[in-house]
């Protein structure tokens, strides 16, 4: 082992956002002693947990973390020296909702808890083209039931890979185990479907796009409400925004009795495009009333053309008197109404 990776290994022993495997089959009894209290304990609240597994040096990890500081995240990899980098570079920026695990995959449902992760990205793994190696996959079956074992309900897995083997093989686990997936992008680039989180690209996502691979998500739930029905949920909700209108992703998710689906609602809006009857999904923004949806419509000017064709004013992207405008769902629809 070169004189480089000794000098990194020791130096992940003083970094403060690193925790440590005892060995490959071991968890740090720190870290078990932990399991369940990792937001409070290390993150000091109780915002939610996002896991990148097999993260490398932490490039979209930290992506992630700046994108929502309101967030606490954490990267899975086995490789010191990789890890390094990016935890290094966390707290040289001062960080604090980013934490890294050097540890086995197969170790997190020791290390943590039952609903204490709400979302993982799996973002180009090794895909383990060789049958022989398939259970290696972090989409094979015995995964995703580590993962039912620590994600809360309606936690979604995403993967992003340029392997079409690793792609298909999914799909294939998918319909075995009877999971809808929720979000299905064979070309992300090509359809121009890409959300701000698609945007992220790792060192070697790079590579791949340079050599002019197509890059593929996929991304399913875990347990909890069945994800596509949720979505279907919140479309038919969304159809009876009367123009002129808008609500926010929070208020259909507590509409629908999940107040903290807000997010999943997002995701429902950026996939409404391809479903019928049409989605006004034009009329659903954030909770302050920007339009941060316009990426995901057929180009990014047609959101605010379409309110402005219903009279709702927009300037910078911010719907103007949007309190004035904002359509409630439990005051319009009513508590009782039945979908």
């Amino acid at each position: 082992m070169g004189k480089g990776k000794l000098v990194k290994f020791a130096e992940l022993e003083t970094f403060r956002n690193v925790y440590q495997a005892s060995d490959y089959r071991t968890p740090n009894p720190d870290m078990v002693a932990l399991s369940g209290r990792w937001a409070k304990e290390i993150f000091g609240n109780d915002n939610p947990i996002v896991l990148e597994l097999a993260c490398g040096k932490g490039d979209y990890t930290l992506a992630l973390a700046k994108m929502y500081p309101e967030k606490n995240f954490i990267g899975v990899d086995i490789k010191g020296a990789r890890i390094h980098v990016g935890a290094r570079e966390a707290i040289a920026e001062e960080m604090d909702n980013v934490r890294f695990f050097r540890t086995r995959i197969e170790l997190l449902d020791q290390v943590l808890s039952k609903d204490e992760v709400s979302e993982i990205w799996i973002t180009f793994p090794d895909p383990f083209p060789r049958s022989k190696h398939k259970k290696h996959r972090l989409t094979s079956p015995r995964y995703i039931e580590l993962y039912k074992r620590i994600c809360k309900d309606n936690a979604l897995v995403h993967l992003k890979t340029d392997s079409m083997g690793l792609f298909g093989y999914t799909q294939c686990v998918l319909r075995d185990m009877e999971i809808k997936p929720a979000i299905f992008q064979p070309d992300i680039y090509g359809h121009n479907t890409f959300t701000d989180e698609l945007r992220i690209k790792t060192y070697y996502e790079k590579m791949h796009l340079q050599d002019g691979a197509m890059i593929h998500h996929i991304a399913f739930p875990v347990g909890g409400e069945d994800q596509p029905d949720f979505f279907q949920r919140v479309y038919e909700v969304t159809r009876h925004i009367p123009p002129g209108r808008v609500t926010n992703y929070g208020a259909i998710a507590k509409f629908l009795g999940s107040a903290r689906s807000s997010r999943m609602v997002g995701w429902a809006m950026n996939q409404s495009f391809r479903v019928f009857p049409p989605v006004p999904a034009h009329r659903v923004v954030n909770r302050v009333g920007m339009l941060t949806g316009r990426h995901h419509i057929e180009y990014p000017e047609q959101m605010q053309e379409l309110l402005e064709e219903e009279g709702v004013r927009i300037v910078g992207d911010q719907v103007m008197d949007f309190d004035k405008l904002f359509w409630d769902p439990m005051i319009e629809l009513g508590e009782d109404f039945e979908l």
